[in-house]
């Protein structure tokens, strides 16, 4: 939802599906991206900064950790599967899953309501502390009443 602190990145295996892709895909559709869709965690860029080591993809790194590819290569839920479990290994061996891309236009729309947010809040502490003010005034004019009488 809007306004929300995000506590999820989704994980890919490259940039091209959610870089590329799914933007096309909203686009066709005539929708407008969602925020949640701006940033994402390639696995490949992670596992290349925690082992030191570059790979082509999902496979390269199922290799190099030993656990054996199950199902079929390139069947989304088998790709899926097979992710999640070089995640958890890494997990394990003290990598940390972090945001290694991000959509430049929707990053600019989330800092623009991001600066709107915060002049709505000054605007609102300047309001409170306005009102402050003049309850302050107030009360020192009724307390000079007060003691003229």
């Amino acid at each position: 939802r809007e306004g929300e602190e995000r506590n999820f990145v989704f994980v890919t295996c490259g940039n091209w599906d959610i870089k590329t892709i799914i933007p096309k895909q909203v686009k066709k559709a005539k929708m407008e991206l969602p925020l949640f869709w701006s940033e994402w965690c390639n696995v490949k860029d992670v596992f290349a900064t925690k082992y030191r080591r570059k790979v082509s993809g999902m496979k390269g790194m199922l290799q190099y950790l030993r656990i054996p590819l199950k199902g079929q290569h390139h069947l989304g839920m088998d790709d899926a599967l097979n992710i999640a479990k070089v995640v958890q290994r890494m997990l394990k061996d003290g990598a940390e899953i972090e945001v290694t891309g991000r959509h430049q236009v929707l990053s600019k729309r989330a800092q623009t309501k991001a600066q709107t947010k915060a002049q709505t809040a000054d605007s609102s502490n300047s309001a409170a502390g306005a009102s402050d003010k003049e309850e302050k005034k107030s009360a020192a004019t009724e307390d000079g009443a007060s003691k003229a009488k």
